[in-house]
């Protein structure tokens, strides 16, 4: 995955923490 636009770059800043709190709740379900 590279990031060479700054449109890529923001979408990444946006979806990053999106998937945190995915991965997050997953974890916390499966517990």
């Amino acid at each position: 995955m590279n990031l060479k636009t700054p449109a890529q770059l923001l979408l990444a800043l946006k979806v990053a923490p999106f998937l945190k709190k995915i991965s997050i709740h997953l974890k916390n379900n499966s517990a």
